[in-house]
Order: C-alpha cells, then sequence, then structure tokens
C-alpha cells in the first residue's frame, strides 16, 4: 500500500489549490459569521474530495494505457502512442465509436 501517502498528498495538493482559487473566507463584523467559514471548508472538503476520486483514477488510467501490461505473465514495456496510433486506423474501432455515439444521440 505504498500509493496511500501519494493520495493524501494529492488530496492535499487540489485542497490547497481550490483553497487558493476561491480564496480565504473573511471573517469580518456583519458580514463573515462563523457559519460561512463552515459553509467553506465543507465546500472545499466536498470538492477535494470529489477531484480526487475523479482525477486520481483518471490519471491512473491515462498512465495505464500507455503502457503494454500482462499481469499474469509479468509482461510490462512501454508503449507510448501505440495503442492510440492502432485505435486512429482501426476500422472496428471506429464503427463502434459510431454505433456508440449514434446510439448515445438518440
Amino acid at each position: 500500500m505504498t500509493r496511500k501517502p501519494r493520495t493524501l498528498l494529492l488530496v492535499a495538493a487540489v485542497g490547497a489549490v481550490v483553497f487558493f482559487l476561491l480564496g480565504a473566507p473573511e471573517i469580518s463584523e456583519g458580514t463573515g459569521t462563523v457559519p460561512d467559514v463552515v459553509a467553506w471548508l465543507s465546500l472545499v472538503v466536498a470538492v477535494v474530495t470529489l477531484a480526487a476520486l475523479a482525477l486520481y483514477p483518471g490519471l491512473w488510467v491515462l498512465w495505464l494505457s500507455l503502457q503494454y501490461r500482462i499481469p499474469v505473465f509479468s509482461i510490462s514495456r512501454w508503449a507510448g502512442f501505440e495503442h492510440y496510433a492502432f485505435l486512429a486506423v482501426d476500422t472496428r474501432f471506429w464503427n463502434a465509436a459510431w454505433a456508440s455515439a449514434s446510439v448515445s444521440a438518440f
């Protein structure tokens, strides 16, 4: 389980970015109250959680798509964009993509 520290660092980094982009909530007389701070912190926690649950697996899948791996036989090599180049000229892929897009459109 060596990925847990990476995941926690990713969650912390995303939280810091969200907090920086949204700005720190101001607590001043009449405008900012304690519930406003709680609302901001709740929003930051929700956004960080959603980002961690969406970004980390998405980036991991992208990383895996650039490799040629058969774990059963311990085969692993860097494929780069070979998979994507193959899909670009594969007629079965484009037929399936067209069928999926046409069914989704209707």
